[in-house]
């Protein structure tokens, strides 16, 4: 990938991601945007308007809000199969504001932040810019969606860069892949545990804490870590379980599920939903344990990181 630019000119990236939370992929974004060398100008793209965009507008790097054809899991609900309809007018949106900034800000690169994130890289890969692609996710094995994403990847993609080997494994063509861990800089998990954090949160004085963080979904196991809990609190009946997260938009129905299964096995009282939170650091230094309970395979995400550096 060659770039030309003059010494006085900066080369200007286009970073498109797929949410405007702050869980992992989120974090991880806005730590790279907000650490840049001063040779890049950063541009973001959001399909909405949240956390993300209030960080970065504050840190004054330009962000724009628009759909972006993001096909999700949760559309396949019932009551949100209409979402699927409107992805190919979402994709005409798409295209027509993203080729437009595209030549308007006159970008050198398109960054795609996440690996399902197929419209952008189509129409970066129509107006003939460099892709750089960030694999962040081990995809199920069986499917027809993983063998698009990897095969549109390899065909479109300057560079792929993967957060762990077990994502780069995925791919049958490994020439243009590249592992690049994700990072925490410590200081920004610097700190004691916060006094009254606890109380806030409804946990017991002096308990032994276990908890996790990230958002609610099925492939976060969010069900074993409870069933878990059941079991150690037959013996150690002074442990508080703080699932830090929250549904995306208005997906009730997961954490509906998590607090029946809480009542049902009678540790309702123990399980504590604190929605979602933005001060991570004051939270892991809560957690006696922290614990990543995934049904489903990580790529290797910032929350482990972030657990570590405490």
């Amino acid at each position: 990938m060659m770039i030309r630019k003059s010494a006085w000119e900066k080369l200007t990236v286009l970073y498109v991601h797929s949410s405007a939370d702050l869980y992992g992929s989120d974090r991880a974004l806005l730590n790279l945007v907000s650490q840049l060398p001063k040779a890049i100008r950063p541009i973001v793209v959001l399909p909405e308007e949240g956390p993300l965009s209030e960080r970065l507008y504050e840190r004054g790097i330009i962000t724009k809000v628009f759909p972006l054809a993001v096909p999700r899991l949760y559309y396949l609900h019932p009551r949100r199969v209409h979402r699927l309809l409107l992805l190919p007018f979402e994709l005409l949106i798409c295209w027509r504001r993203l080729r437009r900034l595209i030549r308007i800000e006159d970008v050198d690169v398109v960054h795609i932040n996440v690996s399902f994130l197929l419209g952008p890289a189509w129409v970066a890969r129509r107006c003939g810019k460099p892709i750089i692609w960030h694999w962040r996710e081990v995809l199920p094995e069986r499917g027809w969606g993983r063998e698009i994403l990897i095969g549109a990847a390899e065909r479109w993609a300057t560079r792929i860069i993967c957060i762990s080997n077990a994502v780069r494994r995925q791919f049958r063509d490994r020439a243009k892949t590249t592992v690049v861990f994700d990072a925490v800089a410590p200081e920004e998990m610097a700190g004691g545990k916060p006094l009254g954090l606890g109380r806030e949160l409804g946990l017991g004085q002096d308990s032994f804490c276990v908890g996790t963080i990230g958002r609610l979904n099925d492939r976060k196991g969010h069900d074993v870590l409870i069933r878990a809990a059941a079991r150690v609190l037959e013996r150690f009946p002074n442990t508080f379980f703080p699932i830090v997260g929250d549904v995306y938009k208005r997906n009730y129905e997961v954490r509906k599920r998590l607090e029946s299964l809480a009542d049902e096995l009678g540790i309702r009282s123990r399980i504590v939903f604190t929605g979602f939170r933005s001060d991570v650091p004051a939270i892991m230094d809560l957690l006696d344990i922290f614990v990543l309970s995934s049904s489903l395979p990580e790529g290797f995400g910032i929350v482990q990181l972030e657990a570590m550096a405490k």
